[in-house]
């Protein structure tokens, strides 16, 4: 057992192997999440040699059409050779992070705890991290399979006719397992997600938006800009006192969860009465919660119940594991669904 680095309450150590990680109390009020502490102590320099194994320069080619890129990255097509320099046909996504986004020294240490953090995950709800490459500008690309189905945003609406509960309980289950990791994702949103060829959401670009924007101490209305209708309303809580801007925390995951069930449902964006973002920003100010969507079926409401469990207080919304529990003790009975 080890001391909390915050609270210094006894726990067992960091998975990470840099000692203990803090305490769940700590991580619920929002002190600090895990894994932005155990990666900090990282340098870059230091992660690439760790992680040679997953050094991909050399073997992918750019191709000649740019995918689009977020608010801190481009983003391209790509090809994956073998080491022998053999086609493996396998179309890969190139991220790569615009430098000047932030100081050299910052994005370098970013970049490491997001390599760090995602090379340690693998679950068939999160999208695996096929490498890095060094050969795209002066820090390195993320490498990550192509999937051709798109986003899930993109998949629920060119498959009408899709099982929506099985998409939900894919995400949950990879939201439950990175918090199980003492990682929050931050921006969970179904343009975040994409679908395999067999119809399985996959999680990605967790941690990296949070570590960036904690990177600039405050959140900026440009900033926020294309995600604030999925964020939690502490995060535009305009009574607080706190010298510094809300950070991510589980429970602003799981709200965001709750937006992410109700793209789902609906195949829209939350809030989708107002027309511009700032719009809702103001109304997730005022308390305001998303309308409910066209319930066309049992399950569609079922869903929407959860949705606003999920938009209670902070200190009132479920757990991960408690929201797989409320989807598997339902009418339903989708322990089919669901498995382990």
């Amino acid at each position: 057992m080890y001391p909390c680095q915050l609270c210094r309450a006894n726990r067992h150590a960091c998975i990470y192997g840099h000692g203990s990680p803090p305490c769940d109390m700590c991580i619920r009020k929002g002190k600090a999440c895990w894994s932005e502490i155990c990666t900090a102590r990282a340098s870059l320099p230091g992660v690439l040699m760790d992680l040679q194994s997953l050094d991909l320069s050399g073997r992918v080619e750019k191709g000649p059409l740019a995918l689009a890129g977020g608010t801190y990255s481009d983003v391209d097509f790509g090809e994956l050779t073998s080491e022998d320099g053999t086609n493996l046909n396998m179309l890969v996504v190139i991220k790569q992070l615009r430098p000047k986004i932030l100081p050299p020294k910052v994005l370098e240490k970013c970049i490491a705890s997001e390599l760090t953090i995602w090379s340690r995950t693998s679950h068939p709800n999160v999208l695996p991290l096929l490498g890095y490459s060094l050969d795209f500008g002066p820090y390195p690309a993320f490498i990550t399979e192509w999937m051709p189905e798109g986003t899930l945003s993109d998949y629920v609406k060119n498959h009408p006719t899709v099982h929506k509960l099985f998409l939900v309980c894919g995400v949950a289950r990879g939201l439950k397992y990175l918090h199980g990791k003492w990682i929050v994702h931050s921006d969970l949103k179904c343009c975040n997600i994409v679908v395999s060829d067999s119809g399985v959401p996959m999680l990605m670009d967790f941690g990296l938006s949070r570590q960036l924007d904690c990177s600039r101490k405050i959140l900026t209305t440009r900033e926020t800009t294309g995600t604030c209708r999925w964020m939690a309303m502490e995060f535009f809580d305009a009574g607080t006192d706190a010298p510094v801007a809300p950070i991510a925390t589980f429970e602003s995951d799981v709200w965001s969860f709750g937006m992410t069930v109700l793209e789902i449902i609906s195949k829209e964006v939350p809030y989708r009465q107002y027309q511009h973002d700032t719009q809702a920003m103001f109304a997730i100010a005022k308390g305001e919660l998303p309308r409910a969507p066209k319930l066309q079926t049992t399950c569609d409401q079922e869903m929407w119940e959860l949705c606003k469990t999920c938009w209670t207080k902070k200190d009132a919304r479920p757990s991960m594991t408690t929201v797989l529990d409320l989807l598997s003790s339902n009418s339903l009975q989708l322990t089919i669904v669901i498995g382990n």
